[in-house]
């Protein structure tokens, strides 16, 4: 993707998400705020800085630039800028542990899979659980799990690496970093990364390394929390000479998002912006973004991009940019893995579904006016999300694929081009 042009975008103040819609009596409202916005979004915003001769009309219509992104962009002054992506979800955190600790009960320490690691050494990875690796025999006890309720022909679930006894590697040592070191001591989860990752450390991790922590922070840190805060609004309209919220647009909330400094967002866009346009409006209520040219590419980039396409050894695909999986062919319901990769795939590790519908304006023929419809919502596989493939076996077409194999339907509607002509479904490709 040499060929676009990289901005980056800083909210004049802060950005306004509208999460819900009005609602009748008896109804909730909620608010999450979906940060980073969906590329789509980002996309719209730029491309109303684009230059464009002709009926301002037909500007939507066209399906002809190129867009990816947003992702996080740290630049404090005078400091290297990184770029930071989404953590991968099959990484935790591991730390030297005693057998008898505070905290324990019963002189077993006590582990944690899912608050974030404050303290940690080194990665690990969740793996595929294997009933036939003759160190997982007594696994029912230590996973709470059957592992003869997986059948091979079914996707095996990912479990925490297995601490291992000194002696007792067969050979697959199931993360043999994760060993126990003597009768006392030994490491073992912390928990799990925060969720944003270095780019170069990103490579690394898609190389097969272990990213040590003292080795990997002389620059910065390797995972950072989220660097926003949020605020949620809840706007009430009440009906004239009544105590009675509104019927129609009533109540709703927003989610402000305050970016911390010297944080940005960046994307890229095959089009070159007009120069005289400084400022776009992203989000709602007319919020701005200010729009700054960078020069040449974001940071560790260049080595992100010889990861797109499966190599011999590499079997893990990470999700970049938002995907869409179809559950069964051809039915537009979305699930976390495409039915098609089902024969292929050892197993997968994701998060909850971004959901997204938007709205699209449409004028019909012979009218002077536009009306606003719903789109379809659509369920997207998150960035972040991990495909761990059987040996030797990869989706169809990934290898021949030109250009590389996205998460994205085979299909040939409008939508399905304009996912693909804005880069949904980035899979990054690793060990």
């Amino acid at each position: 993707m040499s060929e676009l042009n990289w901005y980056t975008l800083d909210p004049i103040d802060l950005l306004l998400m509208r999460e819900a819609k009005p609602f009748s009596p008896g109804d909730g409202s909620w608010a999450k705020g979906q940060f980073p916005p969906l590329p789509i979004t980002v996309f719209q915003a730029m491309r109303s800085a684009t230059k464009w001769i002709g009926d301002e009309s037909d500007r939507d219509k066209k399906r002809d630039l190129k867009f990816i992104g947003p992702f996080l962009l740290h630049a404090p002054p005078g400091e290297p800028e990184t770029l930071w992506l989404p953590t991968p979800q099959d990484l935790v955190c591991v730390t030297p542990r005693k057998t008898a600790t505070e905290n324990s009960r019963g002189g077993e320490p006590e582990e944690d899979f899912t608050e974030t690691a404050t303290e940690w050494q080194r990665t690990a990875r969740f793996q595929p659980l294997d009933p036939q690796n003759p160190a997982w025999e007594n696994s029912g006890q230590y996973l709470g799990i059957d592992p003869d309720f997986f059948p091979p022909d079914q996707l095996a679930p990912m479990v925490p690496p297995m601490r291992l006894a000194l002696g007792q590697n067969s050979g697959d040592d199931l993360n043999a970093y994760l060993r126990q070191i003597d009768a006392e001591t030994w490491e073992g989860v912390a928990g799990s990364p925060e969720p944003w990752i270095r780019a170069d450390i990103l490579v690394r991790y898609l190389q097969g390394e272990v990213i040590e922590k003292v080795a990997s922070e002389e620059t910065a840190p390797c995972f950072h929390s989220n660097p926003w805060s949020t605020q949620v609004l809840p706007h009430i309209k009440v009906q004239p000479g009544t105590r009675q919220v509104a019927d129609e647009e009533g109540y709703f909330t927003e989610v402000a998002i305050r970016m911390e400094p010297h944080w940005h967002l960046v994307a890229g866009i095959s089009q070159e912006l007009d120069a005289n346009i400084k400022v776009v409006r992203l989000g709602g209520e007319g919020h701005r973004v200010i729009v700054t040219p960078m020069v040449g590419t974001p940071p560790g980039w260049d080595e992100l991009e010889k990861l797109r396409s499966p190599q011999p050894g590499r079997e893990t695909a990470y999700v970049l940019t938002p995907g869409l999986a179809e559950a069964t062919t051809d039915s537009e319901l979305f699930s976390l893995i495409p039915e098609t990769w089902k024969p292929f795939l050892r197993s997968c590790v994701g998060d909850r579904p971004l959901l997204w519908g938007g709205m699209s304006v449409f004028q019909k023929p012979g009218s002077q006016d536009k009306d606003v419809a719903f789109q379809p919502q659509r369920a997207f596989v998150p960035p972040g999300t991990i495909y761990r493939f059987q040996s030797g076996q990869l989706p169809p077409h990934a290898q021949a694929a030109d250009p590389p194999l996205k998460l994205l339907p085979q299909a040939d509607d409008n939508w399905a081009k304009t996912f693909n002509s804005l880069n949904y479904g980035i899979l990054l490709w690793g060990q």
